[in-house]
């Protein structure tokens, strides 16, 4: 499990952790996911502290892709107001035994009402290439966002209840990692 700035949750995680499937993973092909877990399209209690969760399905192919997941909270659509930053580099993802790995955090919307917008992005870099040229593509990002309310008389904010089997969380984005091939020294995937 990786840890940000806390350990408030990780009692939580470990529940969440004990309800979820288990995937097998290869050490270089297969699909690699990752998953919003925590917060949703949803209204929750103010709290002293709000967690963000992602969950990362064959953390071994994390490696050969340089990837980093980072988000911010603002208001909606106010960009220039970033209340909330976090970033996630997964170098350590790949060597861990927990599948699915969770990155999480706890913000600082310290007991606070309003509506935000959580916009995330998940970096890596490949490598592609044919007859035996190859091109290395240092930063490629898939972004998405929710909005979710936080406004007193709402239900607290509950990891156990996002991981029910009838709940999903937010796909975030998937790879067909299909092999990695050594470059120079070091190991790049292809997609």
């Amino acid at each position: 499990m990786y840890t940000f700035n806390n350990k408030l949750y990780l009692g939580s995680l470990l529940a969440l952790q004990a309800c979820t499937k288990v995937m097998g993973a290869s050490a270089t092909s297969g699909v690699l996911e990752v998953d919003l877990i925590f917060p949703r399209n949803e209204t929750y209690a103010p709290s002293a502290q709000m967690p963000v969760v992602f969950g990362i399905q064959n953390p071994r192919l994390v490696a050969p892709l340089n990837m980093k997941v980072s988000y911010i909270i603002t208001p909606p659509r106010n960009y220039h107001n970033i209340s909330e930053p976090g970033l996630f580099n997964l170098h350590s993802a790949s060597s861990s035994d927990s599948d699915p790995y969770f990155l999480y955090n706890n913000t600082d919307l310290v007991n606070t009402e309003g509506t935000w917008e959580l916009t995330w992005f998940v970096e890596y870099g490949r490598c592609t290439g044919s007859s035996g040229d190859i091109m290395f593509y240092p930063s490629s990002s898939t972004i998405d966002s929710i909005i979710f309310t936080t406004e007193g008389g709402a239900a607290k904010p509950d990891l156990i209840a996002a991981s029910k089997k009838d709940t999903c969380a937010t796909g975030i984005a998937a790879w067909n990692v299909t092999g990695a091939v050594d470059v120079r020294g070091g190991r790049l995937g292809r997609l």
